[in-house]
Order: structure tokens, then C-alpha cells, then sequence
């Protein structure tokens, strides 16, 4: 079986996303015997708020607000049904994900390792993350979740330019992580806290 070619809400949520996980998700798309469609890539900082209210999400602080994270759904062969069981259609689509993954020299976490989240998988969260050079969604929100403990202000252009990369170097010293400049998921959790004091 062949996975149909990705819709546009597939491709859309894959340019969300870091590229290396992009790229990761189009080549196991290309070896797996069972078709999936990418439902969901990049989320603002709303769209957190709103899945964690709805209890689709245990907390504000994902891995999608970072662009390292998807979420594939199995689909019929045509690619136009979601097919949500059994779960062996998702641990077929989990080899085929960490078959790519190893052929890019990475390593992938899945969520149905964790016992409830069949659908997600993400790249490694202490190494991946917006960085110097990077463009979207992910810079925004890091743009934003850094001017609430910022003492100056960022431009919030969705641009990881120089002067955002000196306020997450910043940052990340005065919370004593490493000083990477990357908006990992270390980062990321001490960052929400503010964002939680916020709405």
C-alpha cells in the first residue's frame, strides 16, 4: 500500500513545522504500508489554550507551540476518512516514523509510548527548537512568551533575528539554563509560566 499524497492541510501543517521533522514525516509517508494525513503541526499560543480547555492537551507548555511536534492520523487507502482505531494502525505509522527518522540520524518520541497520545510525534526536546535564522508561528510565540519577562520588548515580526536570539541567550542565563540560544522545550516550560500568570 502507498500513501496518497498529502492534502493541503497536511502540507500547510508540515511547513509549519522544523524542517528536519518535516522532512522526517514526508520520507515515512513514502515507506509506510499505512496512510496518514498530518492534522496539526504549529499552534499559536490560543490554540494551546483552547486544546487544554477541551482537555485535548495536559498542558500550555507543547512541543507544538515550538514547531518540533505533529500529529498524523491514520486514514482509509483514499486518504479522505480518519481512522482513529485500532491502535496498530498507529504503531504501524510509529515504525515507519522512526525508520525515518534513523535514516536522517535522529531519534523520535511518540506519543503512544506515553500510554494516550497515538497521534504525536516530536523531535528531541533539549535540542530542537526556533533558533537564529528562522522564520513563523514558532518565532511569534517564543516573540511573545519572551516579552512577558523581556525588560526590553521584543518586535514581535516572527523573525528570529539578532535581537531575539540576544533576549533567549538572556533568558536562559538569567534562569540558569544552558545558553544555547534555541527555544527548546526547557526553555519553552520556563517561559509558560508567565504566559500562565497572563490570562
Amino acid at each position: 500500500m502507498h500513501n496518497p499524497p498529502f492534502n493541503s492541510t497536511s502540507m500547510r501543517e508540515l511547513s509549519s513545522v522544523n524542517p528536519l521533522l518535516a522532512a522526517i514525516t514526508l520520507r515515512a509517508a513514502q515507506i509506510c504500508e499505512q496512510p496518514f494525513q498530518v492534522t496539526n503541526g504549529i499552534r499559536s499560543l490560543e490554540d494551546q489554550v483552547r486544546n487544554l480547555e477541551r482537555g485535548a492537551s495536559k498542558t500550555l507548555a507543547s512541543t507544538h507551540l515550538i514547531g518540533i511536534a505533529d500529529d498524523l492520523h491514520a486514514t482509509s487507502p483514499d486518504g479522505a476518512e480518519i481512522l482513529w482505531e485500532p491502535l496498530s494502525l498507529y504503531q504501524t505509522i510509529q515504525i515507519s516514523m522512526k525508520q525515518a527518522a534513523s535514516e536522517f540520524g535522529v531519534k523520535l518520541k511518540w506519543g503512544g509510548d506515553w500510554g494516550w497520545d497515538s497521534v504525536h510525534f516530536q523531535l528531541s526536546t533539549s535540542k530542537y527548537g526556533p533558533s537564529l535564522g528562522l522564520s513563523g508561528q514558532a518565532v511569534v510565540n517564543c516573540q511573545r512568551l519572551l516579552n512577558l519577562v523581556s525588560p526590553e520588548p521584543l518586535e514581535v515580526d516572527g523573525h528570529f533575528g539578532q535581537i531575539t536570539d540576544k533576549a533567549v541567550r538572556g533568558f536562559q542565563a538569567s534562569v540558569k539554563l544552558p545558553v544555547t540560544g534555541i527555544v527548546n522545550y526547557p526553555t519553552l516550560k520556563k517561559l509558560i509560566p508567565a504566559f500562565e500568570r497572563s490570562l
